[in-house]
């Protein structure tokens, strides 16, 4: 039996997503139903804050490039949540990956790499290695600095809303999300999630992307499982 749920944290891409990585609209309900019930929602993601404002007004906060930053939709801030050493590590890996013409995504701090290029990319920051984490993430690899994650991030947030673990569920589907799935008694995973989460996860649907989270909350609701 689960125990009674005060905040639900969601992977956005391919969980919150169809296929295509579009929002799903039909789960905005189910998200201001369990708002309604006293529960607090949250993104936990990989994306940049230009393609993920869109949804500050319907969730709690917003976990974004992977851990350097979250957003408090209460006060309208963004808070940084690295240390300065580890804002120049970042940007020193972006110049050099910039005069080696190795194509990448640039946050404000992260980096987002295609799988073909990190052969490249390794050989270029091998000065970095025991400074920084690689995460694969379907076909890219984010090259994130040390102890940036989304599980410290979303340490942070269930400090600051005062929530333990018993009361956490994450959903998610992909190896970035492994953080803080180690976080939650419970988590909830889909049919795309990779197995290694499935063995983690204490609900399952085989329905794929947003499918497989709308029947999963639903069940959630019709459960009464939130606080």
């Amino acid at each position: 039996m689960m125990s009674k749920l005060k905040m639900f944290a969601f992977d956005y891409d391919r969980v919150l997503t169809n296929s295509s990585l579009t929002f799903d609209y039909r789960i905005s309900p189910l998200l201001k139903e369990l708002k309604k019930k006293g529960a607090m929602v949250g993104i936990v993601t990989g994306r940049r804050w230009m393609h993920i404002e869109h949804m500050k007004s319907s969730v709690d906060f917003i976990i974004y490039e992977n851990g350097y930053f979250i957003y408090i939709s209460s006060k309208n801030a963004r808070i940084k949540l690295y240390e300065r050493w580890q804002e120049e590590i970042a940007k020193q890996m972006m110049e050099l990956l910039k005069e080696n013409h190795i194509s990448f995504v640039k946050g404000e701090l992260l980096i987002s790499i295609p799988i073909e290029e990190s052969l490249r990319a390794s050989k270029v920051l091998e000065q970095y290695m025991d400074k920084l984490t690689v995460v694969s993430n379907i076909d890219r690899i984010m090259v994130l600095v040390k102890n940036i994650n989304k599980g410290n991030a979303l340490k942070y947030a269930m400090n600051y809303f005062n929530v333990q673990p018993s009361e956490l569920i994450v959903f998610g589907d992909g190896e970035n999300d492994y953080d803080m799935f180690e976080l939650s008694q419970n988590a909830a995973t889909i049919g795309n999630s990779i197995n290694k989460l499935k063995s983690m996860s204490k609900l399952h649907s085989d329905k794929l992307y947003s499918e497989g989270t709308i029947e999963l909350l639903q069940k959630i609701i019709d459960l009464d499982l939130t606080v």
